[in-house]
């Protein structure tokens, strides 16, 4: 059974913190892109994207038929 996706807040060497998206077998799909001064920083933009993903558009720039 593969496990569910889940988020994980992350802090590198620097002090500094990020996170990941990971789904079944610690697949990463997405990560933050930057890193944040502060946990709480981290934190927020987290819950900002995943309280507004139902309703983000997706699209496909690349002209090519799926």
């Amino acid at each position: 059974m593969e496990r569910a996706a889940e988020f994980k807040v992350l802090k590198n060497q620097d002090g500094n913190y990020y996170w990941h998206l990971e789904i079944g077998g610690n697949r990463l799909v997405a990560w933050s892109g930057h890193v944040y001064a502060s946990k709480e920083l981290c934190v927020d933009d987290l819950h900002w994207i995943r309280g507004n993903a139902p309703v983000i558009p997706a699209w496909d720039y690349t002209g090519e038929a799926l």
